[in-house]
Parts: C-alpha cells; sequence; structure tokens
C-alpha cells in the first residue's frame, strides 16, 4: 500500500544498476545449479538487452521499497548496534562446519555479509516495532 501511494521519482541510473543487481544474481543461482547463463539466454531465446526490460520494473519497485523502509527506520529511528552484529554473525557461524568460520569472517570483514547482517536486523527491530 505504501508503494503504490509514493510519489516516488527514481533515476534512471539507480534502476539500471538494480536490474544488473538482479541479473547477476541470476547469472550466480544458474552458475550453482550447472547452467551458463548464455545457455539460459540461449535457450529462452531473450537478449540480455530484452532481459533488462523485462526486470526493469522489478528493480524500479525494489530501489522504491527500499527507499521507504529506510525512511521508516530514520522515522523510527532503528539502529543497530556492534554487538547486535557480532551476535547475528556468530549465530550464522555456529549453523556452519568450524572450517568454514574463517571464510564466513573474511566475507564480514569484506563489507557485504556487515551490510546485509546490518540490513536483516534493521528490518526485523522495524517490523517488530511497527507491528507491536
Amino acid at each position: 500500500k505504501l508503494l503504490k501511494e509514493s510519489d516516488i521519482d527514481v533515476p534512471d541510473s539507480l534502476i539500471d544498476e538494480e536490474v544488473e543487481y538482479i541479473l547477476q544474481d541470476m547469472k550466480e543461482d544458474m552458475g550453482e545449479k550447472g547452467m551458463p547463463f548464455e545457455k539460459f539466454l540461449e535457450t529462452n531465446k531473450i537478449s540480455l538487452d530484452d532481459l533488462r526490460k523485462k526486470y526493469r520494473n522489478e528493480g524500479e519497485r525494489r530501489i522504491k521499497v527500499r527507499l521507504i523502509l529506510q525512511h521508516l527506520m530514520k522515522e523510527e529511528a532503528i539502529e543497530i548496534t556492534a554487538e547486535e552484529i557480532e551476535a547475528e554473525l556468530t549465530k550464522i557461524k555456529s549453523m556452519y562446519p568450524k572450517d568454514q568460520s574463517a571464510k564466513i569472517q573474511e566475507e564480514f570483514d569484506k563489507g557485504a555479509l556487515k551490510n546485509q547482517l546490518t540490513n536483516r536486523l534493521s528490518l526485523r527491530k522495524l517490523f517488530a516495532k511497527v507491528l507491536a
């Protein structure tokens, strides 16, 4: 409902970037399943440009949702502490074999995993506060 009521003008460059993230996720997912992305395009008789056009609305929707959630988090003063992030990282590490712990820490130190955990915890707090 918020998405429909919001009047957010998203720059084309942000939409293009989000579409590239969507396509990268698709490539990685297909690669994990053993199908080269180019084979997918060939099998489905679709060009990369057509696929970009297909996911343009989804890219725009994702950005708008993200902006709305960020606004709500700011309005609700949602903050995540280093201790909360560390606790979530420890929880994740405990779900994997011990020999994976260093690799998980390495991913965390690179920054992307830290951002994911921060976002996850922020959303959890926002929903708990708003839906309480």
